[in-house]
């Protein structure tokens, strides 16, 4: 029963996650300006990650679908990702506004997907 709880509450939270971002990506693809709440989502994402470490050692050491791995793999190698793409980014001067708005349409993409798949867990494994 506890199992099912720390999922449930993790998939909400991915729920809600993907909805912020998808908020604040949509804004940004609009140049509407929501500073405040970039960080705040950014902040967010920072601890999430952390979280996602910890809810795959979880996940994996119980009894659950191995299903349930694949939003905490796919948060932790996204963050390792996003990192990398962003230092590589300022390295090399290459932050124009056509490759920022190709990875702000491409996060928004991923985010949907994030809505979808967290959404068929909920319904599948609760």
């Amino acid at each position: 029963m506890q199992k099912n709880k720390y999922l449930q509450f993790y998939l909400l939270f991915v729920l809600l996650l993907a909805i912020l971002e998808l908020v604040d990506n949509s804004a940004d693809f609009i140049n509407y300006n929501l500073p405040l709440f970039s960080v705040g989502i950014t902040v967010l994402f920072f601890v999430f990650f952390f979280v996602n470490i910890l809810a795959f050692l979880y996940f994996r050491h119980s009894n659950l679908s191995k299903l349930t791995l694949i939003l905490p793999l796919y948060y932790i190698f996204g963050g390792l990702f996003t990192l990398g793409i962003g230092f590589f980014l300022s390295l090399n001067n290459l932050s124009t506004s056509s490759i920022l708005q190709g990875l702000t349409i491409s996060s928004i993409t991923f985010s949907l997907l994030e809505i979808i798949f967290a959404s068929y867990l909920y319904k599948k494994l609760l």
